[in-house]
């Protein structure tokens, strides 16, 4: 016969579940502000176009298709994620990105105040903790595969982490994440950390040790075999190579200008080096036999506190020193190369969570259980507010208006061809308009399919060092595409009389040598607000104020959220002495999309 809870007890434990159902709610939205970071990354395109040409060729390409320099076989280590994202336009629309971007972040985090909330035994631990590891990740979470190895990564810990045992659910797992992107290689060298506790439980070493041994068999399920297992040895080192000075690989405190930048990175260094002595005082003063006890109030049924459920002191201790251990190898990491920085984010929340969660759960204890989860909801939904939860935020958070669209307009329509000497971040967007008709000299994959050697002619070209002409008119490429904010390269092949100008806009200008004969009539391209940014940016330019400012506004009438556009009409509105309506237009600007800064971040 089932035992029949007191209503008191029934009641409370209602409120429980309710109160846990409004604390995800609330941290939900609160993590959804976390991806409307612009960034102006150049990945997300040759990821579509790779996951097309995998969709269309029902096959993983072995040599790249993309470029005429590539010396090394391509190896596709995020293969599965290029086809998740392709077919996810395809379907949905290409600006509906945004919507997977969000989905990722928002699911990786509530994956991680999971665990959080375990480890704390305090919803408000947990949030706080998940939210300031979303804050110092923030600037990294761009729409490209690394965010769905962050995900695993996450769901890896909540499968590992303070478990009765280790999970046979890892296996599946790293079988998806290996074929999602290279970061499956973090999971395979932090799981034996995460099963130290497991190891040595005589009773559970033996299954443990097949779980791992089953691991590593698991990432060996891909097309590339063992290849892409010795794929992240490439990305891991780069220290002994000319691709280090990409600022996505250098180490967070660097000279070297530009690259994302997390502002919060230091202070996570700071909580969680505070979180280690907190810990080591907690462990001086505590007894030996005691207990890590849950908070009655807040957390009467014992099956929904599985971890701070009268656990013993030693296996809180357990917990304790792999989260320091996973820390401090994430710190160390990051430390190395500012990709890892997200990693460590997430990795030191841990032992945040744990440090400081019996103290928010004491001053927490008298507190109606719905006042604080509800204030969850409310601070979501203040950080969410001003931000446009619709598909045109994608716009934005590319920086779409800083890539060559009406230059890729013009050579869509009119079919144009051929090898081009094109700026590096741009590679990847010429693939994904073009469908590969145009070959580029260098891209944004860089070892992992061109030498040193044609990356170091490109950073000459791109410093204008001696001899950089002599690179590119003897580089095989009979266009040059270039920004014209750096047109300096463009100009001076001109003046040599072996190139002319092909076509141009307010961002790239198109050059092809003079001998290709490449077209007979030009097809000019529709009207579009691109067209007329690109027109109105000229106008500006010539100091033709109003006919850009009626350029401007014929834009945002084809495209009402143009980034461009808006700005450059403002701009244009102060430079004619009409300030006021500068000011209007600029508000205007930060209605449709909050900018906090000038410029969207560079990876």
């Amino acid at each position: 016969m089932s035992e029949v809870r007191p209503p008191e007890r029934a009641q409370a434990s209602a409120s429980t579940r309710l109160a846990a159902l409004v604390w995800y709610a609330g941290a939900a939205l609160t993590f959804w502000r976390g991806g409307y970071t612009p960034m102006r990354g150049s990945d997300l395109w040759w990821h579509l176009a790779s996951g097309r040409w995998i969709f269309e060729h029902r096959q993983i390409p072995i040599e790249d298709p993309f470029s005429f320099t590539a010396t090394k076989a391509w190896v596709v280590d995020a293969w599965l994620s290029d086809l998740v994202l392709y077919l996810w336009s395809r379907v949905f629309g290409e600006q509906s990105l945004v919507y997977w971007k969000w989905l990722v972040i928002v699911a990786t985090f509530l994956v991680l105040m999971r665990l959080l909330k375990r480890l704390s035994g305090s919803h408000l631990a947990a949030y706080l903790a998940a939210a300031c590891a979303l804050i110092g990740a923030s600037p990294f979470l761009d729409i490209r595969p690394q965010i769905q190895s962050l995900l695993c990564y996450a769901i890896l810990l909540d499968l590992c982490v303070a478990r009765e045992r280790l999970s046979w659910w890892t296996v599946p797992l790293l079988v998806i994440w290996v074929n999602l992107h290279a970061g499956f290689a973090l999971g395979l060298l932090t799981l034996p950390i995460l099963s130290i506790p497991f190891l040595l439980k005589p009773d559970q070493r033996n299954r443990t040790l097949r779980i791992l041994g089953a691991c590593v068999l698991a990432c060996l399920v891909n097309p590339n075999g063992i290849n892409a297992l010795s794929q992240p040895v490439l990305y891991a080192l780069p220290s002994a190579s000319i691709f280090k000075n990409i600022k996505e690989w250098s180490p967070p405190f660097t000279e070297i200008p530009g690259g994302i930048e997390s502002p919060f990175y230091p202070y996570l260094i700071a909580l969680f080096t505070g979180s280690v002595a907190v810990h080591a005082i907690s462990r001086f003063r505590a007894r030996p036999d005691a207990k890590v006890q849950p908070d009655a109030k807040a957390q009467p049924d014992a099956k929904a506190q599985p971890y701070a459920k009268a656990q013993p002191y030693a296996k809180a201790r357990s917990a304790a020193a792999i989260a320091i251990s996973m820390g401090a190898l994430a710190l160390a990491m990051s430390l190395t190369s500012r990709r890892f920085v997200p990693v460590f984010a997430v990795t030191q929340s841990l032992l945040v969570a744990m440090a400081f969660g019996p103290a928010l759960r004491a001053a927490t204890a008298r507190l109606p259980a719905l006042i604080l989860p509800a204030g969850a909801c409310a601070v979501g939904v203040c950080l969410l507010w001003p931000f446009p939860q619709r598909a045109y935020a994608f716009h934005y958070l590319v920086a779409e208006s800083s890539f060559p669209v009406e230059v890729a307009n013009f050579i869509e329509l009119n079919e144009v061809s051929g090898r081009v000497f094109s700026s590096y971040g741009w590679g990847g967007y010429l693939h994904h308009r073009t469908r590969g008709t145009m070959s580029v000299y260098v891209d944004g994959r860089a070892n992992a399919v061109f030498d040193e050697e044609t990356y170091l002619n490109y950073l000459k070209v791109y410093s204008r060092l001696p001899g950089w002409e002599a690179i590119v008119e003897g580089s095989g490429a009979d266009f040059f595409l270039w920004p014209v904010t750096e047109v300096d390269q463009a100009k001076l092949l001109l003046k040599t009389g072996r190139w002319r100008i092909l076509y141009g806009d307010a961002v790239s200008v198109l050059l092809v040598r003079k001998s290709v004969d490449w077209l007979r009539d030009r097809i000019p391209t529709p009207e579009s607000a691109a067209k007329y940014f690109a027109r109105g940016e000229a106008a500006r330019k010539d100091v033709k104020l109003a006919e850009a400012i009626g350029f401007f506004e014929r834009a945002l009438e084809f495209e009402p959220h143009h980034e461009g556009a808006c700005k450059m009409l403002s701009i244009a509105e102060r430079q004619s002495g009409n300030e006021a309506r500068s000011v209007e237009v600029l508000e205007r600007c930060h209605e449709v999309f909050p900018r906090y800064a000038d410029e969207p971040r560079n990876r």
